[in-house]
């Protein structure tokens, strides 16, 4: 899913701390939609001028921690693990994970709605996204002839 402006390459470090506070916003935020952005800072081990300057705002926050957690779920589907399973059980190990990701994440819903208000957020890209993976999935079971064309 690209973002809608063109991507700069970020140091090492930049790079890690941006990952460490998606990876603590996605939990923290699915516990508590109001959890305070500078709890997250502290809990991901960075300061909040950090945090500000990859996320200017709550939303902003919300918005890339949806889009990163989606685009994990993409990616399983042309994983090396998914990849190693027989076509019908790999799409049953992707639809179970995507069923957990919906569950766990339904906390989320009302923030990102509001967040979807103020941050671009172009849910057509990851429905095209969502819908590649189970394409992908579905045509490794049909070429295997686990799963009917139709």
């Amino acid at each position: 899913m690209p973002d809608s402006k063109p991507e700069v390459k970020k140091r090492a470090d930049a790079q890690a701390n941006y990952d460490r506070i998606l990876g603590v916003a996605l939990q923290a935020l699915t516990l508590d939609p109001d959890t305070s952005l500078n709890s997250i800072a502290k809990a991901a081990g960075v300061g909040a001028g950090t945090l500000y300057r990859h996320f200017p705002t709550r939303d902003h926050l919300v918005v890339a921690a949806y889009r990163h957690e989606v685009q994990e779920l993409v990616d399983a589907a042309y994983s090396p693990g998914i990849a190693a399973l027989e076509p019908t059980a790999a799409l049953r190990t992707w639809f179970d994970r995507m069923a957990q990701y919906g569950m766990t994440k339904a906390g989320l819903k009302d923030a990102l709605e509001a967040a979807t208000t103020t941050v671009p957020f172009e849910l057509d890209e990851i429905l095209e996204a969502l819908i590649g993976a189970i394409a992908h999935l579905l045509a490794r079971g049909q070429t295997a002839g686990e799963l009917r064309d139709d």
